[in-house]
């Protein structure tokens, strides 16, 4: 896999990134895979806990259409990543109509641990209509060890769009106390909104973030700025140019109490599975997202950009700057994050595995390592040139592959 330093991706138009007078070492190594078992395993989620760092992903099935025989698989590690141990397995079969389970979210709140998760009834479902989305959630009380049966968690009952599946949970600290809040969007998608709740387990829905037929929107990622986290910045997922194409994703904002957002930035890229991060590194607070990257002839990897530009400003300019290519293939990304430390954090996420002649034939789980440091300083002049002789990143030859009829199963990692 060839990867190329920021400043390299920067010049090139493609990935809109003005050329800098920086160049950022790859941030990221180790890559390798945790699970692999030939059948479809997706979604990843990451959370550091006292002792250990627990991985959640979805498995059990041999394709994306829902079926009662998905689960979600527990894995802990003891030693920062460097092995993972199975824990449990969280199933939907306490769920009635043979209910799936997927996309899980790891989340401490008010000194409890939830897993949150969406569920929706079998079969395709173009937008995601029709899947009656529920959010569902599992308590453990032993650090992922074992948890309860998963149950749902909210429904807007009486209005036009009752379900709604939660993408992105995101705790806010302020004067008044600790809120969890979370991005969901409904059936169809057509709305992304924003919820709130005390306890994690009783949940409102307190604004609509984008509402847009024609541009799809879904996934939405959710950060809290100021010095009392005063300002919400959110980026949602669109998909108004194609579900296989690139496209667009937004960039919204709202002031406390976050009742009125406004979405007129535009990325023009489509950040799919998306995860964000905002840490505070060498005083300066930076903003990474790992998500799904869209190449010519709808083939894909996973990507790890570094979003330059004050995101709480509704009249900034942001530049999407890609910092690595990560070894990945076909259906991807559906990331996750673990600190390890202020700059140093544990990253997964999935791919499919890519022989020569086929695109579906097993997913894995991987998982790597990203240490976000400080930039190497090159000369003006040094910056001048790489910007005259944009580059290309080439995909992983070994990599390219041709689609085939049928489903095929996909693998986890996880990188250092």
């Amino acid at each position: 896999m060839r990867r190329l330093p920021a400043a390299l991706l920067s010049a090139s138009a493609l990935l809109g990134c003005s050329a800098q007078h920086d160049v950022f070492r790859d941030p990221v190594s180790d890559q390798r895979i945790v699970y692999g078992d030939g059948l479809h395993n997706e979604n990843t989620d990451l959370l550091a806990l006292d002792d250990r760092i627990l991985l959640a992903f979805r498995g059990g099935e041999s394709s994306q259409v829902g079926t009662g025989a998905a689960h979600i698989s527990i894995y802990a590690s003891f030693d920062g990543g460097a092995s993972f141990s199975p824990q449990s397995e969280i199933d939907a079969s306490a769920l009635p109509e043979m209910r799936d389970i997927r996309d899980p979210k790891l989340v401490e709140f008010d000194g409890k641990l939830f897993l949150y998760a969406i569920s929706r009834l079998p079969g395709a479902h173009y937008r995601d209509s029709y899947g009656q989305a529920w959010t569902v959630r599992a308590e453990s009380t032993d650090q992922g060890v074992t948890w309860s049966d998963p149950v749902n968690t909210f429904s807007d009952q009486g209005t036009d769009s009752q379900y709604w599946g939660m993408w992105r949970f995101t705790k806010r600290s302020s004067s008044a106390g600790e809120t969890l809040y979370a991005l969901g969007y409904d059936d169809g998608d057509t709305e992304t909104a924003l919820l709130a709740s005390d306890d994690g387990e009783n949940w409102q829905k307190r604004a609509v973030v984008v509402n847009s037929y024609d541009e799809v929107p879904s996934e939405g990622e959710l950060q809290f700025f100021g010095e009392d986290s005063e300002t919400a910045v959110a980026i949602v997922r669109l998909d108004d140019q194609g579900v296989l194409e690139n496209g667009q994703s937004a960039i919204c904002t709202a002031q406390a109490p976050f009742d009125n957002w406004e979405c007129g930035r535009r990325l023009e890229q489509r950040l799919d599975g998306p995860r964000w991060i905002s840490p505070l590194i060498g005083g300066t607070r930076r903003n990474f997202v790992a998500a799904r990257k869209h190449l010519p002839c709808t083939f894909k990897r996973t990507a790890l950009y570094e979003l330059r530009g004050d995101l709480s400003d509704s009249n900034a300019a942001i530049e999407v700057c890609e910092l690595s290519q990560l070894t990945s293939a076909g259906d991807t990304a559906y990331t996750g994050f673990a600190e390890l430390s202020d700059d140093h954090w544990l990253l997964s996420w999935y791919r499919m595995r890519c022989p020569a002649r086929a695109i579906w034939r097993g997913s894995k789980a991987l998982i790597s390592r990203a240490l976000f440091g400080s930039p190497m300083s090159i000369s003006p002049r040094r910056a001048a040139m790489i910007a005259a002789k944009p580059q290309r990143i080439e995909p992983v030859s070994h990599e390219l592959c041709r689609p085939v009829a049928g489903t095929q199963p996909r693998q986890l990692a996880i990188s250092y």
